[in-house]
């Protein structure tokens, strides 16, 4: 279950945090 859902949190994650950054 994870295994599918840990690629989609992590992009998630890092998309969040460049809209934060700018």
């Amino acid at each position: 279950a994870y295994v599918g859902v840990a690629p989609d949190l992590n992009a998630i994650v890092i998309a969040f945090r460049g809209t934060q950054e700018h």
